[in-house]
């Protein structure tokens, strides 16, 4: 029987499902999983903050994104999956992570940056967050705030339907977001 494939997005998914299948058949012996299970497990898993849709029209993406390979891969993602409207990074990072990296991984498929700091004694400044913006992108569109919620808000104002918008940059940046919206995440 063929497998479902993976429900997370990315072609580094299948890695991660070649792998998983490997570790099934080593453990067949002392726990036996049937192949119904693996296909269920495989089209229904789900990672929070890694390509998360919690709402359409505009669609909302939630990936942590904090490094420049996840940034590389959220990129691939979103080319995938163009939209077509603007799409808007509401953008905050720990300032010890490779920001300049993050932002030149993503840069080719954002339109808007809503850039805050983060509350938080690693979280860098939004100065510093739009200054490297500006040194990589200097026409770049850039919007700051205080705070990653109010950076969101303002995005889900500006938007359109067709529009998308982006929450990345840190585990923190798309905690801030979740805790915001009190679990009334759409699927």
């Amino acid at each position: 029987k063929q497998l479902a494939m993976p429900a997370l997005k990315g072609d580094f998914q299948l890695y991660n499902a070649s792998c998983v299948l490997s570790a099934i058949q080593s453990l067949q012996n002392k726990l036996p999983v049937n192949v119904e299970a693996i296909s269920q497990g495989l089209s229904k898993v789900q990672l929070r903050g890694r390509f998360q849709y919690i709402a359409h029209a505009p669609d909302v993406i939630l990936d942590v994104a904090h490094n420049p390979h996840a940034a590389k891969s959220l990129a691939i993602n979103l080319e995938q999956t163009k939209s077509n409207g603007q799409t808007i990074a509401v953008f905050a990072m720990l300032a010890d992570k490779d920001i300049a990296g993050v932002i030149q991984a993503i840069s080719s498929q954002i339109d808007a940056w809503y850039v805050s700091g983060i509350d938080h004694v690693r979280g860098a400044s939004v100065d510093k967050i739009s200054e490297a913006i500006v040194e990589y992108l200097p026409q770049a569109s850039i919007k700051t705030f205080k705070t990653v919620t109010d950076a969101y808000h303002q995005a889900c104002i500006d938007a359109h339907e067709n529009d998308r918008i982006i929450v990345a940059g840190s585990f923190f940046t798309v905690a801030e977001v979740m805790r915001g919206l009190n679990g009334n995440i759409q699927k």
